[in-house]
């Protein structure tokens, strides 16, 4: 049971992080999507799209990952599925981190 859902209560906890940016930010901002070496932001996105993103691309991956090969969503399969929306979850929460400074630096 455990196997089945702790993923997708990642999910909601990235939705839930989601919420909190978008509340945090002006109507119109954009969200720094990429950057590059030197640190220069590469390409912005308006603040819905870019908060909402990773929560819905964990989704269709998580998905997948159950779809291709479903004798494996739940038993062995569970650790992968995990460390992918672990990984989701902690890229996630630095973009979030990353672009809301930045959109504060942009608003001085």
């Amino acid at each position: 049971m455990l196997e089945t859902w702790l993923p997708w209560v990642m999910v909601i906890i990235m939705f839930v992080a989601s919420a909190f940016a978008y509340a945090q930010t002006p109507p119109g901002a954009q969200f720094p999507m990429q950057w590059g070496l030197t640190g220069r932001v590469g390409w912005r996105a308006p603040r819905a799209l870019a908060v909402l993103f990773s929560p819905l691309l964990a989704i269709a991956i998580l998905a997948l990952a159950g779809g291709v090969a479903p004798e494996l969503a739940v038993g062995e399969a569970f650790p992968h599925r995990m460390l992918i929306a672990v990984v989701f979850l902690i890229v996630h929460a630095g973009h979030l981190f990353f672009a809301l400074r930045d959109v504060e630096e942009r608003r001085q």
